[in-house]
């Protein structure tokens, strides 16, 4: 999971918590793990600007399709409901996904893809 951090280091922090965007980041893997694409936590200006919504929009800007059957999730923190949700909406297969995530999230609770993706919580190290 350090290799999430290591992308995430890149956001600038600023004085006050709001002032800053957090240090997350999401990439997504196809099922050879080759790196599709990623996202950064920016939300300092836009509340709704997450590391997975910036993937998703990032992927489809690039190919113009949806998130591939099999695909992994790597994602430094588990996707609250929003993200959640339009990483459902916005997958081919969402039964056939991997979600590997670092640290829970309080918003994290009873989202859409729960019982429908394969959760992998990764240990901190």
């Amino acid at each position: 999971m350090h290799w999430a951090r290591a992308v995430a280091a890149f956001n600038a922090r600023g004085d006050v918590l709001h002032d800053y965007d957090r240090d997350i980041a999401c990439l997504l893997l196809d099922a050879s793990d080759n790196l599709l694409a990623f996202g950064l936590n920016s939300n300092s200006k836009n509340k709704t600007l997450h590391a997975e919504v910036n993937m998703v929009q990032r992927f489809f800007q690039e190919t113009g399709r949806k998130i591939p059957a099999g695909a992994k999730i790597v994602t430094t923190r588990k996707p609250c409901r929003m993200c959640a949700g339009m990483i459902y909406e916005w997958s081919d297969a969402p039964n056939t996904l991997q979600i590997l995530y670092g640290e829970d999230d309080k918003s994290s609770k009873n989202t859409v893809l729960e019982g429908v993706a394969q959760w992998i919580r990764l240990d901190s190290e």
